[in-house]
């Protein structure tokens, strides 16, 4: 396993997320609270499969890294997006069919994520996977399929709604944000 400052940061990065964490849910009581540690959890997991991805030079490893954090990746603009709302209305947003509809894109990438080599839907998200040496890491070097930019364009769109929701915000009086800020 090679190490470089690459991998250094990406521990580091980890173990900040996580300590982050910590203090939060000891410290903060807010509607937010929820959904930005499983955000700080899910970038913590990301950080550390990276840091794993870069450590080793195995192609079928470094595949099955590359799959692992598509299990993460896309559901990260469902969290924040949750996460801000409820930071700026102080509810819930995301339960129900709206959760069902809105986990469609992530679950599919996800699956696609993970579909063997020989099947026929696989280039649809990532193919042509090779190890190049840059420096003192490998990095595997591939293809994005079509679906990434499906993938892409959901995750716009969920970061466009959650500038929505904030500035939105702008305009509540004080009343309104300590309100928002004790639910």
């Amino acid at each position: 396993m090679n190490f470089s400052w690459h991998i250094a940061g990406l521990l580091l990065t980890a173990c900040f997320n996580l300590g982050l964490v910590v203090f939060i849910r000891s410290r903060i009581r807010v509607a937010a609270t929820n959904p930005f540690s499983l955000a700080l959890l899910l970038a913590a997991t990301w950080a550390l499969i990276y840091a794993s991805d870069l450590g080793s030079t195995d192609l079928a490893t470094k595949v099955g890294l590359l799959r692992s954090r598509f299990l993460i990746i896309p559901f990260l603009p469902l969290v924040w997006f949750e996460m801000m709302y409820r930071f700026a209305s102080g509810q819930k947003c995301l339960h129900g069919r709206r959760l069902a509809v809105a986990l469609v894109a992530p679950l599919l990438t996800a699956i696609f994520a993970w579909l063997p080599a020989g099947i026929p839907f696989q280039p649809l998200f990532h193919s042509d996977f090779r190890v190049q040496a840059n420096g003192s890491v490998s990095v595997l070097i591939f293809s994005f399929g079509p679906w990434v930019l499906v993938l892409l364009g959901y995750s716009i769109a969920f970061l466009g709604t959650e500038m929505t929701v904030l500035w939105r915000t702008r305009l509540d009086t004080p009343w309104e944000r300590k309100a928002r800020a004790i639910q």
